[in-house]
């Protein structure tokens, strides 16, 4: 039973439920370009990166960077386009959260029902909009689950192969993956079922396909002094200690969590002992706090899912109280991809398909509210409090290439150094210029080092005070032979110079 096949159940309802599924996407997809102007600074860091087509990147694995890019070129050029790439990715997630669901149960109302808790999450809703190392995971970690539940179920070659493939993706999509890696390895020792598994081949013909996937970026990493680790551990191990990054990520995933098991509450109905006719939060809450106290005998698969849920969140909180270091709070989005299945194992028994049908009116309301505010009001208080969200690039794009036309008559823009808020800007310029943020780029000394040559190279930023231009001026250190200012709102000013050499 197929995640799109057609259904005869009564009046169409599974129908229904694939509608309401293409509508989320192509709604979420068209949220972003309708009130941003531009696409996140991250997603244009990873077009610049994948226009490259390295084995690897100062920041991050480049599978996320490769995909960006690609799709990019396949879309005509048109930045808008990654936030379509954003919900395929979100959209192949929700697959194989529905595969898993049925490999275990073989029963569409669970595995509707955990696409649904999921998708309404606070996790999928605030990672829809970005495609990067972190949201890469909505999809590649489901695909690696899938197939090391099928590896345990069957036995078949085929399927260790696939999970070795789906791991070095994840891999390389982002490092974080290896710490799901472990846990799924200690799952296979300390699961009596599973450690009969050991005596097998499959799970080293797994770790044999996983350690050729990625030896091509291990011998990257080596050749670049390890340059990724060094940003990772500066940013994390070596970086200002603090139990409050601990408390941050756990406040993270507590709002997760609470939203997960809010829309739980529609997918459920009450346990037959109870007197109470709806079936509220704490019901379920106590269901899921008292999982181990329970009679209840749960499958191998099961016993994966609850695992693989709680382990690897438990792990780098614990990581981070103890040591201090710093851990991003949005990592956690990744670790709730089963939470949907992870409820509905912990309260199967009272899963109502009349609740479940229920559950996406209460949905639908609940995501156009969503939509309502962000095409209205808080894309008014964007507009007025930030300048990348006042910023026309297209046009100051145009003006852009008619003043550079004028200064060097064909010739083409090689570089543009920007701060965040002008980094866009060179997707939209026709020449495609490299981009140098100089607060991210570090390694980059373009326009500081004398010898340089600085022609065909432009600078643009954004500042509200004369003095920042003076500044600039001495930073770069540079000639400058052509400079103008653009008006954007308020105070907020854009500001462009071209460079000569000295």
């Amino acid at each position: 039973m197929g995640f799109w096949k057609i259904s005869d159940y009564q009046n169409g309802a599974w129908n229904k439920f694939n509608l309401f599924i293409l509508i989320y996407i192509t709604v979420f997809s068209l949220i972003p370009i309708l009130t941003r102007n531009v696409i996140p600074f991250d997603m244009v860091e990873n077009l610049y990166w994948g226009k490259e087509w390295q084995l690897g990147y100062e920041k991050h694995p480049p599978l996320f960077a490769w995909i960006s890019q690609a799709f990019f070129k396949l879309s005509f050029s048109i930045p808008e386009s990654l936030y379509v790439l954003t919900q395929l990715n979100l959209l192949l997630g929700l697959v194989f959260i529905f595969k898993i669901s049925q490999l275990i149960y073989n029963d569409r109302i669970k595995s509707y029902a955990s696409v649904f808790i999921f998708m309404s999450s606070a996790a999928a809703i605030l990672g829809n909009e970005k495609f990067n190392a972190t949201t890469i995971l909505f999809s590649l970690l489901p695909m690696t689950f899938y197939y090391f539940l099928k590896m345990m179920k069957f036995g078949r070659k085929r399927d260790a192969v696939l999970l070795g493939i789906f791991a070095a993706l994840s891999f390389i999509g982002k490092y974080i993956a290896l710490l799901f890696f472990g846990c799924m390895g200690l799952f296979l020792l300390i699961n009596s079922d599973c450690r009969k598994m050991l005596r097998t081949s499959l799970p080293y013909i797994s770790t044999v396909v996983f350690l050729i996937g990625i030896s091509w970026h291990i011998y990257w990493i080596y050749s670049n002094d390890f340059v990724t680790i060094q940003y990772a551990l500066e940013k994390s191990a070596l970086a200002k200690k603090s139990p409050m990054f601990a408390l941050k990520f756990l406040l993270m995933m507590c709002f997760f969590f609470i939203t997960s098991l809010v829309a739980a509450c529609f997918a459920f109905r009450p346990n037959k002992r109870s007197r109470k006719k709806k079936f509220k939060l704490s019901e379920i809450w106590y269901n899921t706090s008292f999982i181990y106290k329970r009679n209840e005998n749960y499958s191998t698969e099961e016993l994966f899912i609850i695992a693989i849920t709680l382990a690897p969140s438990a792990i780098l909180f614990l990581s981070a109280l103890f040591t201090g270091m710093r851990i991003g709070s949005f990592w956690g989005a990744s670790m709730m991809t089963t939470i949907g299945i992870y409820l509905v194992i912990i309260n199967k028994r009272q899963l109502n398909i009349e609740s479940l049908f229920k559950f996406t009116k209460w949905i639908s309301c609940f995501f156009a509210v969503i939509l309502v505010l962000k095409l209205g009001l808080v894309r008014q208080i964007l507009r007025d409090s930030h300048p990348s969200y006042a910023i026309d690039y297209e046009t100051v794009s145009r003006q852009i290439e008619q003043d550079y036309s004028r200064v060097f008559p064909n010739q083409k823009i090689k570089n543009i150094i920007s701060d965040k808020d002008t980094t866009p800007l060179h997707l939209y310029l026709k020449d495609y210029p490299s981009f140098y943020n100089p607060k991210i780029h570090r390694t980059q000394k373009l326009f500081t080092e004398k010898g340089n040559n600085l022609t065909n190279r432009i600078a643009t930023f954004t500042y509200r005070d004369c003095a920042e231009v003076e500044n600039f001026r001495k930073f770069y250190d540079a000639d400058i032979i052509f400079e103008n200012d653009i008006d954007i709102f308020g105070n907020w000013k854009l500001h462009y110079a071209f460079f000569k050499n000295r």
